[in-house]
C-alpha cells in the first residue's frame, strides 16, 4: 500500500485513475487544480504522483520540478492528451519516471504504477535514487561481487609488496613491523577489510556505471584514499606505529594500490566478466559519442551491463555497424530506414549531453514502427526510460 497523489483536471479521468489505484489498496489523494496540488505536495508525503501536464493555475511541469527539487524520492508519472516526443523528452529530463499519453488503459496504468513504486521502495531501502533500471540486473550484482573481492585482494597485495620494497630496496632498517612477516601479512589483510568496509558503506556495487574514464578514475582514487585514512587511523591508535618509519611503505602502497585498481577495472575485469556473459542479449544502438555514451559502451563491453552493441549513430547522423564506434560506415541518416540493422534493435541509448532535443527527435523519427526501449543519458549521469510516447515507439 502506497500514498499516491493524482492531479488531473478532467474529473472523469481523475475518478478512473483513483478507482484503479484504490483497487490495489493504495491511499489516494486527488486534485483537479495545480495550485491545490502544490499545497498538498508540501503538506503531505507521497510515494508516487500522477500528474497531467496541462492544469489550472500551476502547470504539471512546475509540480514535477517542485517534487524533484524538494521531494526527490517521490516518483512522478506524467500524463498528457497532447503527447509528442518533444514534450516527453522534456518531462523525462526534469526527472519524471514515465510519460503516458491519454487515454489511459487500466492494465498499462497498473503496470507502470507497480514499477514506479518498486523504484520508490528501492530508493527508501538503499538510501539513494535509482537512475537506471538496468542497475537491478544480475550483471550489476555479478560485477559488484567481482570488484569487492578483487579490489580488496589487490589492495592487500599492494600494501604488502610496498613494505617489502621499502625493506629490500630503500631502507634495510631493523624496524620490527618490517622484520615480522606474519605481522605485515596481518596488517595487509586488515587493509583489505578496510577496503571492503568502504566498498559496502558507499554502496560501490551500485556506483553510477555510465561515466567517463576520468570519472571512474576519480571514483577509484576516492576509494583508495578513504581506505588508507581509515586503516591508518586504526593502525596508529591501536599499535602506536611511528609514521616516520612507515611513511615510505604507506606511500608506495597507496600509489601501487591505485594503479592495480585501475588496471583491474580497465584491463582485467573486461576479460573475466565477459566470460560470464549470456547468449541472447538484447541488441543495442548507441546514439552520440560523448562521455556518457563512451561510458555505457565501456561497461557493456566489459560485461558489467548485459547487452550487444550492434551499431553507433554519431552526432553527424552516420550509422556504423558493430561494437566499435570507429567501424565501417553503413548508412547516413537518409538511408537509415532501409538498413536491416534497425529491425533487430530492441534498445536505443541516447547521449543527452551530445545531442540536443531536436537532434534526438530526428533520430527517433527514423525508428518509428518498431518496439523500442529508449533510454536518454542525461547531463547529471542520470538516465530516463521513455515508454509509449507515440503509437510506434515504446
Amino acid at each position: 500500500m502506497a500514498r499516491i497523489l493524482v492531479v488531473e483536471d478532467d474529473s472523469i479521468l481523475n475518478d478512473f485513475i483513483t478507482r484503479v489505484l484504490k483497487k490495489k489498496d493504495h491511499l489516494v489523494t486527488s486534485s483537479v487544480d495545480g495550485l491545490d496540488a502544490l499545497g498538498k505536495i508540501h503538506s503531505d508525503k507521497f510515494d508516487l504522483a500522477i500528474i497531467d501536464v496541462v492544469l489550472p493555475h500551476v502547470s504539471g511541469t512546475r509540480l514535477l520540478e517542485t517534487l524533484k527539487k524538494h521531494y526527490p524520492k517521490t516518483m512522478v508519472i506524467i500524463i498528457s492528451g497532447q503527447a509528442n516526443l518533444e514534450s516527453a523528452i522534456d518531462s523525462l529530463r526534469h526527472g519524471a519516471f514515465e510519460f503516458f499519453k491519454k487515454p489511459l488503459r487500466e492494465k498499462e496504468l497498473t503496470k507502470v504504477v507497480d514499477s514506479a513504486l518498486e523504484e520508490a521502495r528501492l530508493m527508501k531501502n538503499s538510501g539513494y535514487i535509482y537512475k537506471d533500471k538496468r542497475r537491478k540486473d544480475r550483471s550489476l550484482f555479478r560485477s559488484g561481487v567481482y570488484y569487492a573481492l578483487t579490489d580488496s585482494v589487490l589492495t592487500t597485495l599492494g600494501f604488502y609488496l610496498a613494505f617489502l620494497v621499502q625493506y629490500f630496496v630503500f631502507e634495510k632498517i631493523n624496524h620490527p613491523f618490517l622484520m615480522d612477516s606474519a605481522e605485515l601479512a596481518q596488517m595487509s589483510v586488515s587493509l583489505g577489510f578496510c577496503y571492503v568496509f568502504i566498498f559496502v558503506f558507499k554502496r560501490c556495487h551500485r556506483v553510477d556505471l555510465i561515466g567517463s574514464d576520468k570519472e571512474l578514475l576519480g571514483h577509484l582514487w576516492r576509494n583508495i584514499t578513504q581506505t588508507y585514512l581509515l586503516f591508518l587511523a586504526i593502525l596508529f591508535m591501536g599499535k602506536q606505529v611511528h609514521f616516520a618509519y612507515d611513511r615510505m611503505g604507506v606511500g608506495i602502497g597507496y600509489v601501487l594500490g591505485f594503479i592495480v585498481l585501475a588496471v583491474n577495472r580497465f584491463f582485467i575485469a573486461p576479460v573475466i566478466l565477459s566470460r560470464f556473459s549470456k547468449e541472447g542479449k538484447k541488441n543495442i544502438v548507441i546514439v552520440g559519442s560523448g562521455d556518457k555514451a563512451a561510458g555505457l559502451s565501456r561497461q557493456i563491453r566489459r560485461g558489467s551491463i548485459d547487452g550487444n552493441i550492434v551499431g553507433y549513430i554519431n552526432e553527424d547522423f552516420i550509422l556504423r555497424k558493430g561494437p566499435d564506434p570507429n567501424s565501417k560506415v553503413i548508412a547516413s541518416l537518409e538511408d537509415m530506414d532501409r538498413v536491416v540493422i534497425t529491425d533487430d534493435v530492441r534498445e536505443l541509448y541516447i547521449d543527452g549531453d551530445a545531442l540536443s532535443s531536436t537532434e534526438i527527435l530526428t533520430v527517433l523519427d527514423k525508428f518509428k514502427g518498431r518496439k523500442l526501449k529508449i533510454v536518454i543519458l542525461g547531463g547529471r549521469s542520470e538516465s530516463f526510460h521513455l515508454s509509449d510516447v507515440a503509437s510506434t515507439v515504446t
